[in-house]
């Protein structure tokens, strides 16, 4: 398998790494040889303290796989020769991946236009003002079909990666990969990027509730007995919790259960029927449904994956 990863100035070194890492050779363990070059202008490339020296120019892109780095600043015009280079590859039949901003540059190609491609959360307001064609979406890992894929920040990269390995070499060559850098052999695309944490209330405000209700998750708490505790009317509890939080006292409550659930699933042998009594949901399929929508996978599925790498 041949990978290219293109390189200026502007690439995030993190980003360079991971391909590198991700497709480094492994014949030794009976993998699959990969062969990983990096394409750029000029003999030298400085990007911040390090210098990356290419292995051959723009004009000769020849891969099964093209990587676009991030952007260390998002949304600078990109030089015309990486345009150029970028589209030859997916005339030549090249699957394209751009991991995390590098969505800019494969933006600007024009070859996302009409197609569901994601970047960096903080970025995708951006990206989406700057390709009004492309049909960003901000909520997950990574997105693409045949041969243009995106991938959101930092590890989803690697999930990106990892994925295109196991269409290109297997899963078995994927779940070994993964088992090498420690990390799951696969997290579907749809995952969420990031689920905000739950936030405990300034003192004096709702903090005592909130204390009270994740000491006793298990509990049928409701939004008269919530209120009751608060010593407020539920109005006013609603409308503090939104003030304080973000969301209502109910979702609030939902979103700590699914957090708790996360943490057992990770740390304990328990079922997901047990877990979900545990944490006051009362059913594994309740469980199921707010964990999904939380985390864009199944609870047996991040238990199974989470067991992989301690494993």
């Amino acid at each position: 398998m041949q990978i290219a990863v293109l390189v200026d100035e502007n690439s995030r070194p993190y980003d360079i790494a991971v391909a590198l890492e991700v497709f480094g050779d492994r014949t030794a363990h009976g993998l699959p040889a990969t062969t990983v070059r990096l394409h750029g202008k000029g003999d030298g490339i400085r990007i911040g303290a390090i210098s990356v020296h290419p292995d051959a120019g723009l004009d000769s892109v020849r891969a099964d796989l093209v990587v676009i780095p991030g952007q260390l600043r998002p949304g600078i015009d990109p030089d015309g020769s990486v345009v150029d280079a970028i589209e030859r590859a997916v005339t030549d039949g090249s699957v394209v991946a751009s991991l995390c901003t590098g969505a800019f540059v494969f933006g600007s190609t024009g070859l996302l236009d009409g197609i569901e491609a994601t970047t960096h959360w903080r970025w995708c307001e951006t990206f989406a003002r700057r390709y009004p064609r492309v049909r960003v979406s901000p909520n997950v890992l990574y997105a693409g079909r045949d041969q243009t894929w995106t991938s959101a920040g930092v590890s989803a990269g690697t999930d990106l990666l990892l994925e295109l390995t196991r269409q290109f070499q297997g899963s078995h060559v994927a779940a070994e990969v993964a088992r090498s850098m420690v990390t799951p052999a696969h997290r579907p695309g749809t995952q969420a990027q990031f689920v905000a944490p739950v936030r405990v209330a300034a003192p004096g405000a709702l903090e005592e509730v909130q204390q009270a209700m994740l000491g006793d998750l298990a509990h049928p708490w409701t939004l008269g007995e919530i209120a009751r505790a608060a010593h407020l009317t539920e109005r006013t509890t609603s409308r503090h919790f939104l003030n304080e939080t973000g969301v209502g006292p109910i979702a609030w409550l939902t979103r700590a259960r699914v957090l708790a659930a996360q943490e057992l699933l990770e740390t304990t042998d328990r079922t997901v029927e047990g877990v979900a009594h545990d944490v006051g949901f009362g059913s594994a399929d309740l469980l199921r449904k707010h964990f999904r929508r939380q985390f864009g996978v199944a609870p047996l599925t991040h238990q199974r994956a989470m067991r992989q790498i301690s494993g």
